[in-house]
């Protein structure tokens, strides 16, 4: 053997342990792997089965929403920009009969009405354009089992915005319920109109003989102060004007309370003086307080301003129904007391009695029209049950509140709540003598006035006061006179035969001739959109019947020439001579009346005041001085000075 073989043999042992610790060592790697190859192997078994589990989950899921949508209460549909539906559920194909799966993609806009398609167009494309989620209502044609109305919410896709997906909810009953809701409103408003024409009516046919009734009254009042009659006579009169103002005071009730109910009743605010405002509601109930031996009182909060901005009319009207109801509840010898105060920014008036008293479960309905807590008490003490609650509708449209106390046997206590508005610095509150106004000569009135007893009515007031007037019957013969007259002024009933008294007045005022002559409504239509409408045709002015003669002898001052001095202050035929017996006689009688008047009556007190100075006139007596005295305490309401001027004649 060779060194070769010897460096051969060397190798192959070499070669052997080389091969012996190669086997060694891969048995352990192979192990490794292997193990890390089963490891991994049971990891992807087991995001295997989650998948699977996922995937059975994600099927599910599918399967219930899937359900869900197609067994959905309202309609579901994906839609193309061009309305083809792409997806429908279940009740959507149903309303529109459309059989699934879809052959094909029918088109949605075959279902709208003609009304209705031009809408859903520019509905569907603004959802596409915005990509805003929208909603419309639509009309559908009537089939028997498609909805006459949807309501259609859209919104496009996110991911795919060529789609939208449809939501169609049926609202037929909701429309026919509007629809219902819109024809019982209408009938609801037809009725409340029949209602207030109903009231227009009556109103009118009430109003034109009250007219004559208390027109005739004042007239014989008037006639009555010149005249030697028994005083049982005057007793006769005062009583049946009470009744006639008594019965046009409910029908005002009854109009006040359907303009409330109509909201067409408007507070308007002015400046007015609270304190002669409180001590006129006073006085004008003094007397009925006194008939029953009332202790009647009243006070004024020296911290609450006299001056305030507030509806006159409106408040003057509440207190003057709660005083009047608390003394006709209140019985004899036992008190009533009405005060005014102020409590930050709020006005607190109350009328306090001892009456007999509400009981608790009565008091709720109080305020409700035609109720009063007990039947037996209408027949008791009378009423119509509207004073309450015209009173708190009133209160009410002046931001205020009204409360009631009360206690059976004990008495009753109305508190009011206003917001107390002062003013500062107030405009001069004057006071207007309206019979003193004495009427220029040339003075001449046409009277339009179909009625021939309202003729005699009207004429007599203008012919007592001076004034010379002609009556006609009809707007066309108002028309013929005023051109041929050429009058002062017009008094203008509102329906006449043959022209009415509107159609009459808009053919004056479009006259070159006659266009600027003043025209006064004279009409029973007491509702003020008669008023409204006479005024924008052309009226001047509005006169609602029964005419006072306060108010005619206002507004003729507006429009009349008036005399630069009175008859009374004329100096010609001046006699110095003492006062006659016999008009000595009939001045007494006739303050014995005047001392029976309250102060608040102002003009009532003027008219005596005016007769008995007419009785001094051009004697020598110290009763002028007197007289005028009278009237300025009447007009300042200053009432002590009133009362001792009142013993200064008796003494």
């Amino acid at each position: 053997m060779g060194k070769y073989d010897e460096l051969r043999k060397e190798a192959l042992e070499q070669l052997k342990e080389g091969r012996e610790a190669l086997s060694l060592m891969i048995p352990s790697t192979m192990e490794e792997l292997i193990h890390e190859l089963e490891v991994h192997h049971a990891e992807l078994e087991v995001q295997n089965e989650n998948l699977r589990t996922a995937q059975e989950e994600i099927a599910q899921l599918h399967q219930k929403y899937f359900y869900l949508f197609d067994t959905a209460p309202i309609g579901y549909l994906l839609l193309s920009p061009k309305a083809r539906i792409l997806q429908i559920n279940q009740l959507a194909a149903s309303w529109l009969g459309i059989h699934q799966p879809l052959q094909a993609t029918p088109s949605l806009l075959a279902y709208f009405t003609a009304t209705s398609l031009g809408s859903f167009l520019n509905f569907l494309k603004q959802v596409f354009a915005t990509g805003n989620r929208l909603t419309e209502e639509f009309q559908w044609k009537r089939t028997p089992q498609r909805p006459d109305w949807v309501q259609a919410i859209a919104q496009r896709s996110q991911d795919e915005p060529d789609q939208c997906l449809l939501i169609l909810k049926d609202i037929s009953e909701e429309k026919n319920a509007e629809a219902q809701l819109i024809e019982a409103k209408g009938v609801a408003e037809a009725a409340s109109q029949a209602k207030s024409q109903f009231l227009t009516n009556m109103s009118h046919e009430i109003r034109t003989p009250m007219n004559a009734i208390l027109g005739f009254c004042e007239l014989l009042i008037q006639h009555s102060q010149q005249a030697t009659l028994p005083q049982i006579f005057h007793e006769y009169l005062a009583n049946l004007k009470t009744g006639g103002e008594t019965l046009l005071e409910l029908i005002n009730n009854i109009l006040d309370l359907s303009k409330i109910e109509a909201g067409k009743m408007e507070v308007f605010e002015e400046e007015l003086n609270l304190k002669v405002l409180i001590q006129g509601v006073f006085h004008l109930n003094k007397a009925q307080a006194m008939a029953k031996w009332l202790n009647y009182t009243y006070d004024y909060d020296p911290n609450l301003s006299e001056y305030i901005l507030s509806d006159r009319t409106k408040l003057n009207q509440i207190l003057n129904n709660l005083v009047n109801n608390a003394i006709k509840f209140t019985l004899p010898r036992r008190s009533v007391h009405l005060s005014a105060q102020n409590e930050g920014e709020r006005l607190i008036l109350q009328v306090k009695d001892q009456g007999i008293g509400i009981p608790p479960e009565k008091l709720a309905s109080i305020f409700e029209s035609f109720i009063q807590a007990d039947n037996s008490i209408t027949r008791q003490f009378g009423g119509s049950g509207l004073g309450l609650a015209i009173s708190r509708k009133m209160v009410h449209l002046m931001r205020g509140d009204i409360q009631v106390e009360s206690e059976v046997g004990n008495g009753t206590c109305f508190t009011i709540q206003l917001p107390l508005k002062t003013v500062k610095t107030p405009k001069r509150l004057t006071l207007t003598n309206s019979s003193k106004i004495r009427f220029h000569e040339s003075a001449v009135v046409l009277i339009a006035e179909d009625n021939v007893i309202n003729q005699t009515v009207i004429q007599g007031l203008l012919h007592n006061i001076g004034v010379r007037t002609h009556v006609i019957e009809n707007g066309q013969q108002a028309i013929e006179a005023a051109e041929r007259l050429q009058p002062s002024l017009i008094l203008m009933d509102l329906h006449m035969p043959q022209m009415s008294g509107i159609e009459a007045t808009k053919i004056i005022k479009k006259s070159a001739i006659i266009s600027n002559i003043p025209i006064v409504a004279l009409s029973a239509d007491a509702f003020q959109e008669q008023q409204d409408k006479a005024l924008s045709v052309g009226f001047n002015d509005y006169l609602t019947k029964p005419i006072a003669l306060e108010q005619l002898i206002e507004v003729l001052a507006k429009y009349l020439p008036v005399r630069s001095g009175n008859a009374a202050d004329s100096n010609s035929d001046v006699v110095t001579s003492p006062l006659p017996n016999e008009k000595q006689h009939r001045l007494e009688k006739l303050f014995k009346e005047l001392a029976r008047v309250p102060i608040f009556r102002a003009e009532v007190i003027v008219q005596f005041v005016d007769s008995m100075q007419t009785l001094c006139h051009g004697y020598q007596t110290h009763y002028v001085e007197l007289l005028k005295e009278i009237e300025d305490a009447a007009y300042t309401g200053n009432t002590e000075k009133y009362e001792q001027l009142l013993k200064e004649w008796n003494g």
